[in-house]
């Protein structure tokens, strides 16, 4: 495994935007594409940025080793965040909503678009939250973007609505 910055050399990667929003800049990790964008307010921020400190050291992390690990058991947010970055045909920025926090490889809450047309391009279940059974689903049909019209869309919409279970909760 390559070397691992220090927490405050991790930092210099990132770059408020704003009041609302702040920059994960491409080099966080290796073979970003894009930035990352997370788009929250400042009490978010400082909860990421605890999150990635308690983090280290990512080396024996990544190595496995399990003292190292303490009480983490997911890659930092701001890290699944820059390694979607990294996915073939990602376009403009890997971006966090508010309710980022760590998952299975994207973060919860992460959002990315994906130039199909690029070599190697990538459409990611992983993205859509399949393995938490969110009601969020990705499908794959032989229509056309033409072949959908209202009428059409309104139609698979009730079907989907009517076949796919989802909580009151």
């Amino acid at each position: 495994m390559e070397d691992v910055r220090p927490f405050d050399e991790e930092t210099k990667y990132m770059k408020r935007l704003g009041d609302h929003s702040f920059q994960v800049g491409i080099g966080f990790v290796p073979g970003m594409q894009v930035p990352g964008q997370v788009l929250m307010n400042r009490s978010i921020d400082t909860c990421l940025m605890e999150e990635l400190r308690e983090a280290y050291p990512l080396k024996e992390i990544f190595e496995g080793r399990a003292e190292a690990i303490g009480t983490r058991r997911f890659i930092p947010a701001l890290k699944q965040l820059a390694n979607v970055a990294t996915l073939p045909g990602v376009v403009g920025a890997s971006m966090a909503m508010p309710d980022i926090h760590s998952g299975y490889g994207f973060c919860i809450g992460n959002v990315a678009a994906m130039d199909l047309t690029h070599d190697g391009g990538v459409v990611s279940p992983g993205g859509v939250g399949f393995d938490i059974n969110c009601g969020v689903r990705m499908i794959r049909t032989n229509l056309l973007e033409e072949d959908i019209t209202l009428q059409v869309k309104e139609q698979l919409t009730q079907r989907l609505f009517d076949f796919i279970p989802v909580s009151s909760d």
